[in-house]
């Protein structure tokens, strides 16, 4: 379960192949708010999967770094408002700003993600706070500064390209 990078939305489409099964928790704040706190109450013990540290609850990733799957029974027990749905192939599922959600393959299949901003969109992702080693131990991959062209441009001719 976990929000995108930046809470910003994403545009998912199954190009062939097996569906996916989507589970959304409902973006209302008091709904995500009683959904992060559930998991703080229920998994502050939890290890990180590829570090032997423990999940850091007050992270503003925390749910992210938990590697959470969750059932739509524990959902529905927690009062947590949620969807479901299966997107076939070709088919689009479109993921609001800062909404939680987790996707299962129902088999092998071939799908395309992006992350999109649209017209408020910056009015989220400025409020979103970004992880950091320091906050938590965990490294945050993305931040605001990251977005704007001149640090693209900078970073993206740092990186090596190699092709197969």
């Amino acid at each position: 379960m976990h929000i995108e990078d930046l809470a910003v939305p994403s545009i998912n489409m199954v190009r062939w192949g097996a569906p996916k099964r989507w589970l959304f928790v409902t973006p209302e704040q008091e709904n995500v708010r009683a959904f992060e706190k559930k998991c703080r109450e229920t998994f502050r013990w939890r290890t990180h999967a590829r570090r032997p540290q423990r999940v850091a609850p007050h992270c503003s990733q925390f749910v992210r770094h938990a590697n959470l799957l969750v059932t739509t029974e524990a959902l529905r027990d927690w009062g947590i408002d949620s969807s479901e749905t299966i997107c076939r192939e070709g088919e689009l599922v479109v993921t609001l700003p800062g909404t939680y959600h987790q996707v299962v393959n129902m088999g092998e299949n071939l799908a395309e993600a992006v992350n999109v901003m649209w017209g408020n969109c910056g009015e989220v992702a400025s409020t979103y706070t970004c992880c950091s080693r320091d906050r938590c131990g965990h490294t945050g991959g993305i931040s605001l500064e990251d977005l704007t062209p001149e640090v693209f441009r900078q970073k993206a001719s740092e990186t090596p390209h190699k092709l197969a």
